[in-house]
């Protein structure tokens, strides 16, 4: 029964993801990040129980993926504005984890206020992400092109890609969207372009095993900063994503009542899954 679990799990994982949620934070309110993480980190000290686990969220998780790539795609291509904003409600619904797990308090008690260093890395955080975001047009030149080039750099994709799934707080979704791989990416899930998602899922294969154990020594030992940074990662990406996708006219209404709903559906996911106890 424990399996089927971790498959609904896997699936509510996926969703999110596609939606534009992080699968870290959705794996945090599901109660199940610190077990992936170990059991990506230490798999060969119980490989059959690890592969198992991992073995059902995934299927999970590519379910949840399939189900709604052709619905967020339509959405994308009739109600661009409306679905980014409800993206960014769906981010923004996520920060109370966030700063729960980071041990900061906006109320700014003496232990757990907001402190310089935490600006100071919030700010690099941002920054990282907005540089890297620079290049959207080179990066979908090269995402489009074929041959050997094409799949060395989508290897290379996957695996940056990896560490916005790893670390919770950011969207792997939106962290694609931001450097303009999200629409391209939907569209090879929903025509299995495998010749695109072969090399990409191969990197984030990659990248998730060769990063998982120093993300998560760095939550183990420096949580405050690591998750200070993390925060200033979604915040440069909501930013760029705002500022490349700004409504106007009648759009603004829809686009604000479509953040408002996503805040709304994150907090009630959240809500929720304390009710139900929702446990490791």
């Amino acid at each position: 029964m424990s399996h089927f679990f971790n498959f609904l799990k896997g699936i509510i994982v996926g969703i999110a993801l596609v939606l534009g949620m992080s699968g870290g934070t959705m794996a945090i309110i599901l109660g199940i990040y610190d077990k992936i993480i170990n059991a990506v980190g230490k798999f060969f000290k119980n490989i059959r129980e690890n592969l198992l686990f991992l073995l059902f969220m995934g299927l999970g998780a590519g379910a949840g993926i399939l189900l709604f790539s052709n619905i967020v795609t339509f959405a994308l291509e009739h109600a661009r504005h409306a679905t980014i904003f409800l993206f960014l409600g769906i981010i923004a619904g996520g920060f109370p984890p966030l700063l729960d797990k980071a041990g900061i308090r906006v109320s700014g008690e003496e232990d757990g206020g907001i402190k310089a260093k935490d600006v100071a890395l919030f700010l690099l955080g941002a920054a990282i992400v907005m540089a890297m975001s620079s290049s959207k047009t080179a990066v979908i030149d090269l995402a489009s092109s074929e041959g050997i080039v094409n799949m060395v750099f989508m290897l290379f994709a996957g695996f940056v890609s990896a560490i916005a799934l790893v670390l919770p707080g950011i969207s792997g979704s939106f962290f694609l969207l931001t450097i303009g791989l999200y629409d391209i990416t939907m569209e090879a899930i929903n025509e299995l372009n495998f010749s695109y998602l072969i090399p990409f899922a191969a990197g984030i294969a990659l990248g998730t095993i060769l990063t998982v154990k120093a993300v998560e020594n760095l939550l183990r030992k420096y949580p405050r900063g690591t998750y200070s940074i993390i925060l200033g990662f979604v915040i440069g990406s909501m930013i760029q994503i705002f500022m490349e996708n700004i409504p106007s006219g009648w759009e603004i209404l829809f686009s604000v009542l479509a953040a408002a709903a996503g805040v709304l559906i994150t907090l009630g996911v959240q809500r929720l899954c304390r009710k139900l106890n929702i446990e490791e």
